[in-house]
């Protein structure tokens, strides 16, 4: 309006003028306000008028008569649509809000480097939970833990298809919890519950392997008989363990009616080959005899099969889609398909190290102790996700990267 505060120009910007105006003629109707210094309509790139223009005046006074005189009404009365007629705004008034608006709502440079060096950490370390959780190991494993659980051949493989069931199942809920209960609690209430079910694997395989049946040594002369024993072998090192872990095979009766049997004359340990494996398996005895190879008969074979389906249970409704929901989520779009590449990348090379490691960190560590380990890992990433993943259940992408900037920039990450 007329009061407005001083200006450095008498320039005005006209809006909503008719497309068909060009300099000239506009400069012709507001001749009538004052002189006229100057006409610009502002086009696109093919030439064509924006419908806006701006306009110089003479003097101060010229201008400000142009706006109470021009502002909301028709250039000319009767034809067209109302004018918006203002003071334009000078390079620095213009550029003056913008700048402070960044400062209000954008990091600059290097916090913004720093922002997104943490969400790469949090996205890549969740899907190292992920993975060092053990589940891909489970699944690609399953059949040779059933085997060394005490299940043989097509029974390993029937059991193992339980456990899948179980993870396909439990998919399908995490699908439907995650956007109900949101991606923090789910994965924070999965890690409780799938370390849990971890320790309790761990221990169930410790218990049975110090509940392994024993055997009588053979006759080292016989070329059927394990080497590593003879008849002069302690009675506390002949059991089933000990003969697996020489790498032979233990040649007795499997576990039935729900106990193991006790008699050190039932069974033997033979070397791994298929004349002593089948030697073994024919012989007309009762009980009848069975070769194990990879794991012992044992009384907690059912109780083992039960406790991975609590884990597959209880990992996949959180721990499966959630890392990769955050990662889809947490970055700025410049670089949300960078932030993805990497997580991926992290997830893969995460799965081959653990899946390479597991057979020989099984043969030389304590029964039951891969899932102790996997068990720790997922404490860590408790403790980790508890004070740095913040709920990103029903925000924008720019609401996300808000929550981001408030919490992290400012060092208040305890809230997370």
């Amino acid at each position: 309006n007329a009061s407005s505060p001083a200006r450095a120009e008498p320039k005005l910007f006209f809006g909503q003028i008719d497309k068909f105006l060009d300099e000239e003629a506009l400069g012709q109707h507001l001749a009538r306000f004052g002189r006229v210094v100057e006409v610009k309509v502002l086009r696109n790139g093919r030439g064509d008028s924006r419908c806006c223009a701006m306009v110089l005046f003479s003097s101060m006074e010229e201008a400000e008569t142009t706006i109470e005189r021009l502002n909301g009404k028709q250039l000319v009365e009767g034809q067209g649509r109302n004018l918006v007629v203002s003071f334009a705004k000078s390079k620095r008034e213009d550029y003056a809000p913008q700048q402070q608006q960044q400062q209000q709502q954008g990091p600059g440079a290097a916090d913004a480097a720093k922002l997104l060096r943490y969400q790469l950490l949090l996205g890549c370390g969740l899907q190292l939970l992920q993975q060092f959780s053990g589940i891909n190991t489970i699944m690609y494993f399953l059949s040779s833990i059933l085997s060394f659980a005490g299940y043989r051949g097509r029974e390993a493989l029937r059991a193992a298809m339980l456990p899948a069931f179980t993870n396909a199942s439990f998919t399908l809920v995490g699908m439907w919890a995650i956007e109900r209960f949101g991606r923090r609690k789910l994965l924070l209430s999965s890690l409780v519950a799938t370390g849990a079910s971890l320790f309790l694997i761990g221990m169930l395989f410790n218990t049975a392997s110090r509940h392994t049946p024993p055997f009588m040594p053979g006759d080292p002369s016989d070329d059927l008989n394990c080497p590593a024993f003879n008849p002069a072998t302690p009675p506390h090192l002949a059991d089933c363990n000990s003969c697996i872990r020489h790498a032979c095979v233990f040649c007795g009766p499997s576990a039935q009616h729900h106990h193991l049997p006790q008699n050190r004359s039932q069974a033997t340990c033979v070397i791994a080959s298929v004349q002593a494996i089948e030697t073994c398996e024919n012989q007309q005895q009762q009980p009848k005899h069975v070769a194990f190879q990879n794991g012992c008969p044992s009384t907690y074979t059912g109780w083992i099969v039960a406790a991975l389906m609590i884990y597959l249970a209880s990992f996949a409704p959180g721990l499966s889609p959630v890392p990769w929901a955050v990662n889809s989520e947490i970055y700025p779009d410049a670089y949300r398909g960078y932030g993805n590449g990497f997580a991926s990348v992290t997830n893969w090379l995460a799965n081959s190290l653990v899946t390479l490691l597991f057979l020989p960190l099984g043969r030389v560590l304590p029964a039951g102790g891969c899932f102790f380990l996997s068990c720790g890992c997922t404490a860590i990433g408790f403790v980790l996700s508890w004070f740095f993943l913040p709920e990103t259940r029903g925000l924008s992408f720019a609401d996300i990267q808000r929550v981001f900037r408030a919490r992290y920039l400012s060092g208040d990450v305890k809230e997370f």
